[in-house]
């Protein structure tokens, strides 16, 4: 008696037959057949037995939760990938859809425009770009921006041509690494005309994934399709994360931010020299003092460079650093590439030294291997703890101090104080006062929540106050959305509707 294919055991032939078929997970299915002990160049999926299948796709979708984390679900991309797949092929793939081997300008704009409007803060404000499209198709839009990102990636990715379609059987991906390139080269492409931010613009991400491809992928087949899809779902999560106030905020909060012991200072070597580095740490990272002893007209003097540093993760750490030059370069929309870098960096401890607030140990070294650096080190690759502070305080208390980018030196005052229904309330002291022109010693600045739409979302224990460049002007600052605001003159606070209380509840 023949028996009738269970509902389940017919959802994995159709799981493992599509991987197979549009080579998702393997670029072939001779590869495919290698890794899962069966001969696909043969048979098909469908051939399994109920419980081979059934465990050979959840071993599968197991690699690729170690390969991705929580970014991607394979049983959750396929379901998305049909969806999306069927949408591209009755709706978009006649007119709008382009291979990335040919130089189509026309098209590539159009398809610009489509991600513009995917990951538009106000879709109503872009939605003159599309009118090119028909109505229904940007209905279809409206509800693809709806999904997450890797949803979106997927359709993107058809559009392009990289991703055959769901029920393709066209063989072999004989070209994963020129596609790779292609597509790096298209997103690079989009980003310096998308809305967003000059760092996403810049998109350092991409030169992440092409520094990580060239040191860990060797060979054609190391690259595949489902590399491809996680590669521009992280891309979108940029462009999404930057394109507004309140969707930068979001993202920065969402990091999870850590504060290790690094008090003391530091050396690039084992033996200390006269080129040193010391961690201060702040209410939402550490500045990285640089310090190079030099000599001028005879005299010893200390060339300082102040760096900023955000250590984050949770099993794996990383570090983001960045050149003093950055926020200024941001508030006036000047580029900043080759000004930033991002790390992975492990922590050695010295395990005899424990103490309650150091219950692993005190941290004794800091290795740094860059995955996004595109331009000179910011930190070096490695960082010894200095023992002996002794030598390194002498010089920091007799030396003179010169500070290499004295122009763009500037000091962020957290200065949160209340919030009322309609605005935030900043605390100012006497150089602030002095740089708008008060004579008071101290000042409430008061924000309208009008502003920005991200100011309703802040509280207390959030990051905001003023920024004062001190051979510059004054803002009003809230760093994890981005925001800058200049107050320092009558007029700028008077365009704003920033109100000065000169005589404190306090």
């Amino acid at each position: 008696m023949t028996m009738t294919p269970t509902k389940d055991e017919l959802k994995y032939s159709e799981y493992l037959n599509v991987i197979a078929n549009t080579c998702l997970l393997f670029n072939s299915r001779r590869e495919m057949g290698k890794h899962i002990d069966y001969n696909l160049e043969v048979n098909n999926a469908s051939s399994m037995n109920a419980f081979r299948k059934k465990s050979t796709f959840c071993e599968l979708e197991s690699e690729v939760d170690n390969w991705y984390g929580d970014k991607l679900s394979l049983e959750t991309l396929i379901h998305d990938y049909q969806e999306t797949s069927q949408i591209f092929t009755e709706h978009f793939k006649r007119s709008y859809s382009i291979d990335l081997r040919e130089e189509n300008q026309e098209k590539r704009v159009q398809i610009f425009k489509i991600i513009n409007y995917l990951y538009a803060s106000d879709q109503k404000s872009v939605a003159e770009e599309i009118k090119f499209l028909h109505p229904k198709k940007r209905e279809i839009l409206k509800a693809i921006s709806e999904e997450d990102n890797s949803y979106c990636a997927l359709f993107i990715l058809l559009m392009l041509h990289i991703l055959p379609t769901y029920n393709s059987k066209k063989g072999s991906a004989d070209h994963t690494r020129e596609e790779f390139n292609q597509l790096i080269k298209f997103l690079r492409q989009y980003s310096k005309q998308a809305p967003v931010g000059s760092i996403a613009q810049e998109a350092p991400i991409l030169e992440g994934f092409e520094n990580r491809v060239k040191a860990n992928f060797c060979e054609e087949s190391d690259i595949t399709r489902i590399d491809l899809i996680h590669l521009t779902t992280l891309f979108l999560d940029v462009i999404q994360g930057y394109s507004s106030p309140d969707n930068t905020f979001l993202i920065n909060q969402a990091v999870n931010k850590i504060y290790p012991d690094l008090d003391g200072f530091w050396s690039d070597s084992e033996i200390p020299g006269t080129h040193f580095w010391r961690f201060e740490k702040l209410e939402n990272g550490y500045y990285l003092h640089e310090y190079i002893q030099t000599e001028e007209h005879g005299q010893r003097l200390l060339s300082t460079t102040k760096k900023e540093a955000i250590f984050f993760g949770e099993e794996e750490f990383h570090l983001y650093i960045c050149h003093p030059s950055v926020l200024k370069r941001i508030i006036q929309s000047q580029d900043t590439k080759g000004m930033k870098e991002w790390n992975d960096c492990e922590f050695s401890c010295d395990t005899t030294l424990i103490f309650p607030s150091n219950p692993n140990g005190i941290i004794t070294k800091i290795e740094c291997a860059p995955y996004i650096r595109t331009g000179e080190a910011l930190i070096p690759d490695v960082l010894y703890r200095i023992a002996d502070d002794t030598k390194y305080e002498e010089m920091l208390n007799h030396q003179p101090l010169r500070n290499a980018f004295e122009e763009d030196d500037y000091l962020l005052q957290l200065s949160s104080y209340a919030i009322t229904n309609d605005a935030l309330l900043v605390a100012a002291g006497e150089e602030e006062c002095k740089k708008m022109g008060l004579k008071e010693e101290a000042c409430l600045v008061k924000i309208p929540k009008t502003l920005n739409e991200s100011l309703d979302r802040l509280t207390l224990s959030d990051s905001w106050g003023l920024c004062n460049f001190l051979k510059g002007e004054l803002y009003f600052a809230v760093p994890d959305s981005m925001i800058y605001y200049p107050i320092t003159t009558p007029e700028q606070r008077n365009h704003l509707g920033v109100e000065i209380i000169h005589h404190l509840p306090f």
